[in-house]
């Protein structure tokens, strides 16, 4: 066999990553994936090996980039940046320098002192840039040194440059999290170490200025969160070498910069809501795959963005159309090329629980993002375990529910080079 033939067989791999699709909360006594009609989701399940897997950490933020950093092998213990917003920076081309500190910055919607809306109820992206605009334009001569640029839609970054903070000593509550709640936006950010006064107040002072700017606006007011420094990571295949060309699928920002420091290619698919292009994200991962591409991430947002805005018939109609549009394509795939299927898997990266913004949940409500193992199902044509559906709980029947496995080895178990060998 030539090498060029010999190429066309090698194994290929993918990771779906569905983006909070675990949950706590029920929708007439089931799930959101027990009650979502995902037959190509359960064929991965049942067709293969299940179990449950650790994707967060007591000590770090509660969040996805943690989780998905450690998915594709890199411990946030050693790369975790302090949050995400250097990584969407990156994405929107703002390169920082050692001192700087990055923000996510949300626009939202105040109601009085209240937070109706953790994103302008999901502002079009042209207004948004609009907002964006107007407030570098009427601000950008007080703060020189502030930044804003925007990434679509609410979503925006900030970098104070030369801040010279570490991010852990600044404590920003994050929207999605205190939605219904009143907050105090002129003091809203507070210091966990006294050096970082100046710039807290430097910080509420922007933030209280750009309340002023944006009064009357469908997006008032500007909240900062997952303050960060730079990002800096080792090559991808450094941990984990799949011979050949990777790339990410997906429409955040955030694994757009950790794609670009990485060294994987990165193919820009849909938004982060429930209305994202579920049909593209699965053509995309199938034209790559088609193209030779040996390891192809696939993340979809809307299951966790369904659960943060409390519509849990949301979170189910956003995982039917993943099975439907993302994961069934992949499977045909590989049924009509065996001999490429290295192996599949479908995870999330962690829990989003479902609670709506009333005021009868404050006070009750855990947190979305906790701390429980999540289902994942792999399948490589050869390992089975018994497991017929992909589910919280049918997961810790799996081969590998107890223990469960971490986050840092689930690349290793879908290369399982040493049984390979």
């Amino acid at each position: 066999m030539t090498p060029e033939a010999r190429a066309r067989h090698d194994p290929q791999y993918v990771v779906v990553l569905i983006d909070g699709a675990p949950d706590s909360q029920t929708c007439k006594g089931q799930t959101p994936l027990e009650a979502a009609h995902i037959p190509h989701i359960d064929r991965v399940a049942k067709d293969g090996v299940t179990g449950l897997m650790t994707s967060l950490y007591p000590d770090l933020p509660r969040e996805s980039l943690v989780a998905q950093l450690g998915i594709l092998g890199w411990d946030p213990r050693k790369y975790w940046p302090g949050g995400r917003a250097s990584a969407e920076a990156l994405a929107l081309g703002l390169q920082l320098g050692k001192n700087d500190l990055a923000f996510r910055a949300n626009l939202v919607r105040m109601k009085g002192p209240t937070l109706a809306s953790y994103s302008a109820h999901h502002i079009q992206n042209e207004r948004a840039r609009e907002l964006i605009d107007l407030v570098n334009s009427l601000l950008g001569a007080k703060f020189p040194n502030f930044e804003l640029a925007n990434s679509g839609g609410f979503r925006n970054s900030l970098v104070i440059r030369d801040a010279n903070i570490d991010p852990a000593q600044l404590s920003c509550p994050e929207p999605h999290e205190h939605q219904g709640e009143d907050l105090d936006i002129a003091h809203i950010i507070t210091a966990r170490a006294p050096e970082a006064e100046e710039a807290v107040t430097l910080a509420n002072s922007y933030l209280a200025n750009a309340a002023e700017v944006l009064k009357g606006q469908e997006a008032n007011a500007i909240l900062l969160w997952s303050p960060s420094a730079p990002l800096v990571l080792p090559p991808f295949n450094a941990r984990h070498n799949f011979g050949g060309k990777c790339a990410v699928v997906g429409s955040m920002d955030y694994l757009k910069g950790v794609a670009s420091v990485g060294g994987l290619e990165y193919f820009a698919c849909g938004d982060g809501t429930v209305n994202t292009d579920y049909d593209r994200k699965g053509r995309t991962v199938v034209g790559l795959l088609e193209n030779d591409y040996r390891f192809v991430y696939c993340h979809i947002n809307a299951p966790d963005e369904a659960a943060h805005t409390g519509i849990i018939e949301e979170k189910i109609k956003s995982l039917e159309h993943i099975d439907l549009h993302v994961v069934k394509p992949i499977v045909e795939y590989f049924e009509g090329n065996p001999d490429r299927l290295g192996g599949v898997v479908v995870t999330p990266d962690h829990y989003a629980n479902t609670y709506s913004s009333s005021a009868a949940d404050r006070g009750t409500r855990k947190e979305s993002h906790i701390l429980d193992p999540v289902p994942f199902a792999s399948w490589d044509g050869r390992r089975r375990d018994g497991v017929r559906t992909f589910a919280e709980k049918s997961a810790t029947a799996g081969k590998y529910s107890s223990p469960p496995i971490s986050h840092l080895d689930l690349l290793g178990l879908l290369l399982d080079a040493g049984e390979r060998e």
